[in-house]
Protein backbone atom coordinates (compact mmCIF):
# COMPACT_ATOMS: atom_id res chain seq x y z
CA UNK A 1 0.00 0.00 0.00
CA UNK A 2 1.59 3.32 -1.05
CA UNK A 3 0.90 6.34 1.68
CA UNK A 4 0.67 9.58 0.64
CA UNK A 5 2.95 12.31 3.05
CA UNK A 6 1.75 15.96 2.98
CA UNK A 7 -1.40 17.95 1.80
CA UNK A 8 -3.77 16.77 -1.19
CA UNK A 9 -6.33 19.48 -2.51
CA UNK A 10 -8.91 18.84 -5.50
CA UNK A 11 -9.74 23.23 -4.95
CA UNK A 12 -8.59 25.83 -7.23
CA UNK A 13 -8.61 29.29 -7.33
CA UNK A 14 -10.08 31.72 -9.89
CA UNK A 15 -10.90 35.23 -10.19
CA UNK A 16 -11.91 37.45 -12.81
CA UNK A 17 -13.17 41.47 -13.29
CA UNK A 18 -15.34 43.10 -15.96
CA UNK A 19 -15.25 46.67 -16.43
CA UNK A 20 -19.21 47.58 -16.28
CA UNK A 21 -18.91 49.97 -19.10
CA UNK A 22 -18.43 46.57 -21.62
CA UNK A 23 -21.52 45.01 -20.11
CA UNK A 24 -25.34 45.64 -20.57
CA UNK A 25 -27.73 46.40 -17.50
CA UNK A 26 -29.30 43.18 -18.11
CA UNK A 27 -25.99 41.08 -17.71
CA UNK A 28 -24.90 43.28 -14.81
CA UNK A 29 -27.86 41.99 -12.97
CA UNK A 30 -27.85 38.33 -13.94
CA UNK A 31 -24.07 38.40 -12.74
CA UNK A 32 -24.87 40.27 -9.42
CA UNK A 33 -28.41 38.42 -8.65
CA UNK A 34 -27.86 35.04 -10.50
CA UNK A 35 -31.17 33.26 -9.83
CA UNK A 36 -32.57 35.82 -12.32
CA UNK A 37 -31.16 33.71 -14.86
CA UNK A 38 -29.43 30.25 -13.99
CA UNK A 39 -31.69 27.68 -16.25
CA UNK A 40 -29.21 27.23 -18.23
CA UNK A 41 -26.33 27.11 -16.13
CA UNK A 42 -26.75 23.75 -14.32
CA UNK A 43 -27.03 25.85 -10.64
CA UNK A 44 -30.91 25.57 -9.35
CA UNK A 45 -29.94 27.74 -6.78
CA UNK A 46 -27.94 30.86 -8.17
CA UNK A 47 -24.17 30.87 -8.19
CA UNK A 48 -22.48 27.92 -5.81
CA UNK A 49 -21.74 29.64 -2.61
CA UNK A 50 -18.39 29.76 -3.53
CA UNK A 51 -18.18 32.55 -5.59
CA UNK A 52 -17.71 36.08 -4.29
CA UNK A 53 -18.94 38.69 -6.73
CA UNK A 54 -19.61 42.08 -5.99
CA UNK A 55 -18.96 45.51 -8.29
CA UNK A 56 -15.48 47.87 -6.75
CA UNK A 57 -15.43 50.48 -4.45
CA UNK A 58 -15.26 52.89 -6.89
CA UNK A 59 -18.00 51.38 -8.70
CA UNK A 60 -15.84 50.94 -12.37
CA UNK A 61 -16.46 46.63 -12.32
CA UNK A 62 -17.33 43.88 -11.52
CA UNK A 63 -15.00 41.11 -9.65
CA UNK A 64 -15.34 37.87 -8.76
CA UNK A 65 -13.01 35.21 -6.69
CA UNK A 66 -13.29 32.14 -5.89
CA UNK A 67 -10.90 29.49 -3.74
CA UNK A 68 -12.88 26.37 -4.94
CA UNK A 69 -14.03 26.51 -8.36
CA UNK A 70 -16.82 23.84 -9.08
CA UNK A 71 -19.02 26.23 -11.11
CA UNK A 72 -17.76 27.12 -14.73
CA UNK A 73 -18.23 30.94 -14.81
CA UNK A 74 -16.52 31.22 -17.79
CA UNK A 75 -19.61 29.23 -19.74
CA UNK A 76 -22.34 30.82 -17.97
CA UNK A 77 -20.52 34.58 -18.69
CA UNK A 78 -20.27 33.41 -22.34
CA UNK A 79 -24.36 32.04 -21.81
CA UNK A 80 -25.46 35.87 -21.34
CA UNK A 81 -23.96 37.13 -23.43
CA UNK A 82 -20.64 38.94 -22.10
CA UNK A 83 -17.89 38.71 -24.84
CA UNK A 84 -14.77 36.39 -23.66
CA UNK A 85 -12.30 39.75 -24.66
CA UNK A 86 -13.91 42.23 -22.04
CA UNK A 87 -13.40 39.84 -19.06
CA UNK A 88 -9.72 39.51 -17.63
CA UNK A 89 -9.10 36.08 -15.67
CA UNK A 90 -6.34 36.18 -12.80
CA UNK A 91 -6.15 31.62 -12.65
Amino acid sequence: MKTRQGFVSNSSSSSFMIRLHKLTEGQIQQILEPNYATQNCGAEDGFPYEWTISIDRNGNRIEGWTSMDNFDMGEYLEDIGVPSNVIKWDD
